[in-house]
């Protein structure tokens, strides 16, 4: 017969054993939940974030991004990502947004992102420390051309090097199919 605290050990380490499989369970779980989560959106053509400079970004650098775009037969939505801090000083971020098609056209606008209410209260989502946006700046354009669309950024605020902004993106959504 078993003595107690054999009883005890054996009990413990079903416990134990019991605990592995369920936190092994629930990684999978999430790991699942996560691949289905971004594969629900299946509408995105391209989603890249690049990180800046810890001393902030100055003006002559701009951010780069190269999209190929393989239909012409659906509108195509552009984003504006962004990650800044709380302390970034500004309600407001205007950019140059440089764009070439493998045509060649190039095309040069200049986009208000638009950061906090009047009050100061950020619009975007995030936490305590990163405020996280994904700004629409083209919707429903029509593709002339399948191919390569060269993308550049520029900040375009009256400070050269702007500080707490920690990630600049774009991102590309396919939308209805055009008539």
């Amino acid at each position: 017969m078993p003595t107690t605290a054999e009883i005890i050990t054996t009990a413990e380490g079903v416990r134990k054993s019991n605990l592995a499989v369920v936190k092994k369970t629930a990684v999978i779980l999430i790991a699942l939940v996560a691949m289905l989560m971004q594969s629900c959106n299946s509408n995105t053509v391209y989603d890249q974030n690049l990180f800046l400079p810890e001393d902030g970004w100055h003006y002559k650098n701009r951010a780069a991004f190269d999209i190929e775009i393989t239909d012409t037969t659906h509108y195509h939505n552009f984003f504006v990502n962004l990650r800044i801090t709380p302390d970034y000083e500004y309600s407001n971020l205007y950019v140059l947004v440089y764009a070439k098609s493998p045509t060649g056209d190039s095309t040069m606008t200049r986009e208000e992102l638009k950061l906090a209410e009047t009050d100061g209260r950020w619009t975007g989502k995030g936490s305590a420390s990163i405020i996280t946006y994904r700004i629409p700046i083209a919707e429903k354009f029509v593709p002339k051309k399948t191919g390569v669309y060269h993308f550049e950024i520029e900040q375009n605020m009256r400070t050269n090097t702007l500080k707490d902004v920690v990630n600049i993106g774009m991102a590309v959504e396919k939308g209805d199919v055009v008539f």
